[in-house]
């Protein structure tokens, strides 16, 4: 799938699993829902080439394809 039909999303890391996946907290956009929303991510490769490090409360940027939002790739980590 190109890049361009990928969603993005922003959200904090909240847990590191095994085999190099996170649990992801996604912001929400909207109307307010009480309902959490979490993805299940990778680091995408350029960030794992580059050796980028993330821990749980960071700030990521994630793209989800459109018919599975569960699972993403996370390709920025964000700061602030």
């Amino acid at each position: 799938m190109p890049r361009a039909d990928l969603m993005k999303f922003r959200g904090k890391i909240t847990e590191c699993m095994g085999g190099g996946q996170y649990k992801i907290l996604v912001d929400k956009e909207g109307p307010t829902d009480t309902k959490e929303v979490y993805i299940r991510a990778t680091i995408s490769g350029k960030m794992r080439i580059n050796q980028y490090r993330v821990i749980p409360n960071d700030n990521v940027e994630v793209h989800a394809s459109p018919y599975d939002l569960t699972h993403g790739i996370i390709t920025r980590n964000l700061k602030g």
